[in-house]
């Protein structure tokens, strides 16, 4: 159930960001990071909004991915997933411990552990932290999480269907 979730998932979310090309927060915050490839804002692109300032050299925490922002593809995986365990435990409440890389650790280590007692916790930490890392905006986030519980509903409805003996 996993793996067709989570293939359909990047499928639908791709699909997405190629369909809207939103650009990324660094291309929306430092008009030097745009690029002419094509998918995306150009050179020079104003967001006509006088509230928000450019800030020449400004990135992310993170490196940003080389794909259209909206919606957040992490998201849509990652809460696509959520979704499995939640149909297969028949609960929200999932109690699942998430490694992943500690940067004061080894290289390669997984020594980073986050626990999640209920879906609900593991969606908002994936939209807030996308956000802080300065990937996302909130609203791709949210959109994000809400495709990916989406496309897992769909799957699980129509391709695990109970067998009749």
């Amino acid at each position: 159930m996993l793996n067709v979730v989570l293939a359909d998932t990047q499928i639908s979310v791709m699909y997405a960001t190629y369909h809207y090309l939103f650009w990324r927060p660094v291309s929306a915050i430092d008009p030097s990071s745009v690029s002419a490839d094509g998918y995306g804002p150009v050179p020079g692109v104003d967001d006509g909004s006088s509230a928000t300032v450019e800030q020449a050299g400004w990135r992310p925490l993170v490196v940003t991915p080389n794909h259209p922002e909206y919606p957040a593809a992490y998201g849509t995986v990652t809460s696509g997933l959520a979704e499995v365990l939640t149909r297969f435990l028949g609960t929200s409440r999932i109690n699942i411990t998430v490694h992943g890389f500690d940067a004061g650790g080894a290289p390669g280590n997984f020594d980073a552990a986050r626990h999640f007692l209920w879906a609900s916790d593991h969606r908002r930490e994936i939209i807030n932290a996308r956000l802080w890392g300065g990937l996302h905006y909130h609203f791709s986030g949210v959109a994000g999480v809400t495709e990916g519980r989406s496309v897992a509903r769909y799957d699980l409805s129509h391709a695990f269907q109970p067998i009749d003996d």
